[in-house]
Parts: C-alpha cells; sequence; structure tokens
C-alpha cells in the first residue's frame, strides 16, 4: 500500500518516536535483553538495600559482603553495557544509553544509605574484625568512584547535592573506622606467652655444634597446628575470586603465613595459636552457617 493509498483509505500509521519501546524491540533486542537483566539486579540491590537500611540484623560482615557482592556484579554487567553500547551507531545509542543511565543511577541513593546504616551500627557496636582497615579503605576508594561518576555529564539527570552530600558523610564515617581499625599484628615479634627458651649454656663449656635433625622437621610439619593453619590458607583461598571476602584473603592469608612460619619453629607457640584462632573465629563468623570447615579447622588447633 502506497503512503496516498492509506491515507485516502482513512488509516494512519501511528509515527516512531525517540524511545518508542516497539521499534527498540524490532531493531534492538539484544541490547533490551541486557538492560532488562539490568533492571532485575538493580530491583534485587534495591530491596536489600531496604532492608539493609531498616533491619537492626543487618550488621555483620557476611550481610555486608553479600549486599557489596551483588552491587559489585551489578557495576561490572554496567561496564559490559557500557562498552557494548559504544558499538551501536547513530539516535538508537541515543535512546538506549539515556535508558541505560537511568536504571545504573536508580541504586546510587539505595546502595549509599544501606552501608551508611551497616556502618553506623558498627560505629555503635564498637567492633571491628581483625585486619578490617584493607577493607575499609577500598569502601572509601568506591564511594570516591561513585561520587566522581555521579558528577560526571552522563549522570546529570541524577546529580543532587543531597545525594553528594550523603556520599561525603558516609566517607567521613568510614573514615572514623579506619583510624580506629586494628592492622595485622607483627607477628615476627615474639609474644609474652611463649615458651622459654631452654637454658643458657654454662660459661667456658663447649657450644654443641647445630645440626639439622630430618625426622624432627617431618615432625613438625605434620604437627596439628601447622596443618591447620595449612588448611585455613586453603579454605580461605577458595574466597580469593569473590569480590566480598577477597580484602579479608588477602590480609589474612599474609598473617596465616607467618604464623606457618612460627609453627615451623615452634609447633606450640603461644602467641601464633591466638591469633591463629582470632582469624579463624573471624572467619566463622563471617561466614555465618557456612563455617562448618571452618569450625573444623579451629577444632583441631592445639594449645597444650
Amino acid at each position: 500500500m502506497t503512503v496516498a493509498e492509506g491515507q485516502g483509505s482513512g488509516t494512519r500509521k501511528k509515527p516512531e518516536i525517540a524511545g518508542d519501546r516497539r521499534r527498540l524491540r524490532r531493531t534492538e533486542g539484544s541490547e533490551l535483553q541486557m538492560l532488562a537483566q539490568l533492571g532485575t539486579q538493580a530491583r534485587e540491590i534495591i530491596a536489600l538495600a531496604k532492608t539493609a537500611e531498616r533491619d537492626e540484623t543487618f550488621r555483620s560482615f557476611r550481610n555486608y559482603s553479600e549486599f557489596r557482592r551483588k552491587v559489585s556484579e551489578f557495576e561490572a554487567f554496567c561496564n559490559i553495557i557500557e562498552n557494548h553500547l559504544k558499538d551501536v551507531v547513530g539516535d538508537r545509542r541515543d535512546e538506549l544509553e539515556e535508558r541505560f543511565y537511568r536504571l545504573w543511577s536508580t541504586i546510587f541513593h539505595p546502595t549509599v544509605r544501606a552501608l551508611a546504616a551497616f556502618f553506623g551500627r558498627l560505629v555503635q557496636d564498637d567492633v571491628l574484625p581483625l585486619g578490617c582497615r584493607d577493607m575499609l579503605e577500598s569502601e572509601l576508594r568506591a564511594l570516591d568512584a561513585m561520587r566522581s561518576a555521579l558528577l560526571a555529564p552522563r549522570f546529570a539527570h541524577a546529580a543532587d547535592q543531597t545525594m553528594v552530600t550523603e556520599i561525603g558523610e558516609l566517607q567521613v564515617l568510614l573514615q572514623s573506622l579506619v583510624e580506629k581499625s586494628t592492622s595485622l599484628p607483627d607477628l615476627s615479634v615474639p609474644m609474652e606467652d611463649e615458651e622459654p627458651a631452654g637454658p643458657e649454656p654454662t660459661l667456658g663449656a663447649p657450644a654443641a655444634p647445630e645440626r639439622p635433625d630430618p625426622a624432627g622437621t617431618l615432625n613438625v610439619a605434620n604437627s596439628p597446628n601447622v596443618k591447620a593453619v595449612r588448611e585455613l590458607r586453603a579454605l580461605l583461598d577458595t574466597y580469593r575470586r569473590d569480590s566480598g571476602f577477597a580484602p579479608y584473603v588477602e590480609t589474612d592469608s599474609r598473617a596465616l603465613e607467618e604464623i606457618e612460619r612460627r609453627f615451623l619453629a615452634n609447633p606450640m607457640d603461644g602467641g601464633a595459636i591466638v591469633w591463629l584462632r582470632q582469624i579463624g573465629n573471624a572467619w566463622a563468623a563471617r561466614m555465618g552457617d557456612d563455617a562448618k570447615d571452618i569450625r573444623r579447622v579451629l577444632s583441631n588447633v592445639r594449645s597444650g
């Protein structure tokens, strides 16, 4: 049918406008599917954020890690979509990018409010896990990146002074926690409860030659505490690629290497036993119902 025939018969085709869903469905199926998946993730994050903001039980690092993991996955998917849309040409890209950036920006405010509630509870509880400084500093960098993104032209529709102020207040809160957080201990310094060294040699007596004892070295390597620290480090390595747990894995693995070194010198090193149990207990609390293997390792630690 020609245009003239269509006009003569009284039928008129509805004009397609920018953002028309019908046209987008016909021509940008893959892009729309990606945006739909992103929308599903955004709704999950917003729901979790509301729970985190209002639920007083949302105060463990396991809760935080799960929430942060979902936000990180969302942001990674956003980066993929953003790069994909660069290959789209013409006004199609403008329409898709507008919808994409509006969808991305929907998680900013809920995320900041949820994190402010979580870290605010930590301030009230005044309890921080061992070696959490790296995690807090990583969160500060993530907030700084969010603030920079919010002020970029692509998010001009979402930038408002209230949001920028809330991010700044959360950064101040986190900085106060960083200043109170504990660094990993220097385990190369002997602890007070270490077993005393043997008696000093009698003056004038010939020093006994130091000879390695292969059997003794083998026995030490097979001691329960050496096995426990190695098994715990292997368990932590399985979470190295998890965005929520990775900062803890990195710091605690370094500590476990030093603990193992001390156990090889003295399988009953009192200070190393204390720190091993602290790290294990921190992970047991972090993992919650999934900490069965962590608790099993802790049960094998021997102190006497």
